[in-house]
């Protein structure tokens, strides 16, 4: 919880505990569950037990293209699902279910910024781990390392990091590394789908079309609506918090953390506007194909 001293009419602030120290292990833990599950995927698809075959396109580059089986593509994808599960699990259940990112606080500017929530701790620290792994592996997989992609990675694991270490912005914190997971999961199988395209008019095909439906929805309603109707308050608490400067008062010589969130904030909006165009540019291209194309 967010809480003042208060001595002689000064406020004192409330020493906020290093949350990475605190959340070491569980980052550890994080970090090594993602690589196991990278390389139990990817021993499944070289092996030949999966056998899925990738798309001509991606084997293009590839030493044998015979032999080429794009492991690297599916055990990334499979590794980042799973934790992309759980920090949509968390998200979800603390902000919509049990209502924690909102009831374990008070319901002020204060209890938004500087209070403390355990799932939002928790969050932060799987987070964490996840935009850092993520960052490091996608430097080695050619289809990945697309500047945009990276510079998320990176700032997802920078604020996530600040979060942590100073306590600061678990509500927010919750919504962004979380709540709005929930379209990554239905990505996950498109992008699967994508490299290792299942035949048509099969059960598979018409799982990835659900899966292109429901993530359509879930990023229009959870990365563009609620994601500014949660952003225009982030902001608004923010910057009244640097301006009479309770930032100051609550994590002292850290109001630049905050800075930092709101910067990345507006800078992850603009990534969500661009990511939407272009669905809705390829929905226009589908719905546009006319049957006999």
């Amino acid at each position: 919880m967010c809480r003042r001293q208060v001595e002689n009419g000064t406020i004192v602030s409330p020493a906020a505990v290093s949350g990475f120290q605190k959340r070491r292990g569980s980052i550890i833990g994080a970090f090594s569950l993602q690589t196991v599950t990278f390389a139990v995927a990817y021993y499944a698809q070289n092996s030949g037990i999966l056998n899925l075959q990738p798309a001509d396109e991606y084997c293009q580059n590839q030493n044998n293209e015979s032999s080429c089986t794009r492991a690297d593509l599916f055990a990334f994808e499979t590794a980042c699902g799973v934790m992309l599960f759980y920090s949509a699990y968390i998200g979800m259940t603390s902000w919509h279910i049990t209502k924690t990112a909102h009831k374990s606080i008070p319901s002020t500017r204060e209890g938004r910024l500087f209070g403390h929530i355990k799932d939002g701790e928790q969050l932060m620290a799987v987070v964490f781990s996840l935009q850092s792994w993520d960052l490091i592996v996608s430097m080695i997989i050619p289809e990945l390392n697309s500047f945009l992609f990276l510079a998320h990675h990176f700032m997802a694991s920078l604020i996530a990091y600040f979060s942590l270490e100073y306590e600061y912005v678990h509500h927010y914190a919750l919504f962004a590394g979380g709540v709005s997971e929930i379209s990554t999961i239905f990505l996950v199988f498109i992008n699967i789908a994508k490299f290792f395209p299942p035949q048509d008019d099969t059960p598979s095909a018409s799982f990835i079309f659900i899966c292109q439906v429901c993530f359509a929805i879930a990023f229009l309603v959870y990365r563009i609506i609620l994601w500014f109707k949660v952003t225009i308050r982030l902001w608004s608490d923010g910057l009244s918090a640097l301006k009479d400067g309770t930032a100051e008062k609550y994590r002292p010589g850290k109001s630049y953390v905050l800075v930092t969130f709101l910067l990345v904030n507006a800078l992850l909006g603009a990534l969500q506007v661009l990511w939407f165009t272009e669905i809705c540019t390829k929905a226009a291209e589908i719905l546009l194909v006319s049957p006999g194309a």
